[in-house]
């Protein structure tokens, strides 16, 4: 039987978090922007994103696997975008 779901019901395959040049100091300030992590639990990607867990704040917003493909990022991995 086919799936009637809706696509925005998806399960996302990873991450995305954009992290707000204001809320670093000094050097940290490279780390701002937005980062994709293919890591499917969102709280193991909050963590794993550089200073996610010190910007609670900031929204995670969920990717597709299409998503994580056409931006290069390979399952488990974490990148700046």
């Amino acid at each position: 039987m086919a799936s009637h779901a809706p696509a925005h019901d998806m399960t996302p395959a990873g991450w995305r978090l954009t992290l707000p040049l204001a809320n670093l100091r000094g050097e940290e300030r490279a780390k701002a922007g937005s980062w994709a992590a293919a890591i499917a639990d969102k709280a193991a990607a909050r963590r794993a994103i550089p200073y996610g867990s010190s910007v609670p704040s900031a929204p995670l917003r969920p990717l597709s696997a299409e998503e994580l493909r056409r931006l290069g990022v390979a399952p488990g991995e974490v990148r700046k975008i």
